[in-house]
């Protein structure tokens, strides 16, 4: 069996260590689009709740429902991808608010807002570098003075997203930063909201009126940064299902990409790239066994994963035995680099067919 455990406590506490640095100014929003990065919306959106969360963030329409059904009316829920046309009943009768990106977004929102006689709540989203959602920086003042004529729109906030916060050194965050403040500087009466993750950890003059807190509540490093320590979030472990005691030079798992000597034993475990664990760790990943690397070796396959065992102590080479993928040991920053990828795509990718443990 292989079991995936997720501590829903450390989670609210990354939260808490984040709201407990914040000025009283500065709200802390929850990112919780993707069904909490793969972890699941149901059981972790309510222990935020209870923690006095009451901003969150999800990608799309469906997704906005769903959360709505879970948290009642208790909290605001944005929707970052925006509104399409034949939604907007839906975002109205489901209390959903749409970031709005571009012009269309925007037509949508007040043609509703005149046709039920109501002042509807929005998010504006600048592009001030990502250059890839948002109002194009160069009509960002005059769409707030179209905006504010019309009056069919209440801007809960105006809001922005970093490109590179990640880097700390990279010139793009003061840029975008300047380009962000322009923006505040002209208008003063709203409320602004710039950082992510990464953003938050740039440090005050980026926090504004709200903190969009994504990957660091899942327990992920998202910059050198050395001023917090945050709690690691998720444990995914397997066991060995099938040992192999080599006595002839053979070769291992499809495509016969490795190749085993006399002496060698190999162990199979029951995880593969439809659980999440990617082929393109083949012949270079890892696990652990009792704090040993166990390298893998061969290819990994749909259902199944190979390691080598050879270095363990002879009492763990057993089939039963407990093999850790993901946890103290083996980091998620860990998985992505030797995968050439980001923490988000691993966190994310883990599939749906371990068993789920939540400490709460």
């Amino acid at each position: 069996m292989s079991i995936l455990t997720i501590n829903v406590n450390n989670i609210v506490k990354n939260y808490q260590i984040v709201k407990g640095s914040l000025t009283s100014k500065t709200k802390v929003s929850c990112v919780v689009k993707a069904d909490c990065y793969g972890l699941r919306v149901r059981e972790i959106v309510p222990k935020l709740l209870q923690a006095g969360c009451d901003e969150f963030y999800i990608a799309t329409l469906s997704e906005g429902i769903e959360l709505r059904n879970i948290i009642g009316e208790k909290a605001q829920v944005f929707v970052l991808n925006g509104i399409d046309e034949g939604e907007e009943q839906n975002f109205h009768d489901y209390k959903l608010i749409p970031v709005l990106n571009n012009k269309s977004n925007i037509e949508i929102w007040c043609q509703y807002a005149k046709k039920i006689n109501q002042k509807l709540p929005a998010i504006l989203n600048i592009d001030t570098g990502m250059t890839r959602l948002g109002i194009e920086f160069s009509i960002a003042e005059k769409t707030i003075n179209d905006i504010q004529k019309e009056n069919l729109l209440e801007i809960l906030y105006i809001s922005s997203h970093l490109a590179c916060a990640d880097d700390t050194s990279h010139p793009l965050n003061k840029i975008q930063l300047n380009k962000f403040q322009s923006i505040a500087n002209k208008y003063p009466q709203y409320k602004y909201s710039f950082a992510n993750s990464a953003g938050f950890l740039l440090g005050k003059e980026y926090w504004y009126d709200q903190i969009r807190l994504g990957i660091i509540l899942y327990g992920v490093n998202v910059s050198h940064h050395q001023g917090f320590t945050f709690f690691p979030v998720i444990n995914l472990k397997s066991q060995i299902i099938q040992i192999y005691e080599v006595t002839d030079e053979t070769t291992i798992g499809y495509c016969s990409t490795y190749r085993l000597k006399p002496g060698m034993i190999t162990a199979t475990i029951p995880v593969g790239y439809a659980d999440g664990y990617f082929r393109c760790l083949s012949n270079k990943g890892f696990c652990c066994i009792n704090g040993i690397k166990t390298p893998v070796i061969g290819n990994i396959s749909m259902d199944l994963t190979t390691i080598d065992i050879s270095s363990i102590p002879r009492d763990l080479q057993k089939i039963g035995q407990e093999v850790e993928l993901i946890g103290t040991n083996i980091s998620l920053e860990t998985i992505a680099s030797i995968a050439n990828t980001i923490s988000y795509e691993v966190l994310t990718s883990i599939g749906k067919r371990y068993k789920r443990e939540y400490i709460k």
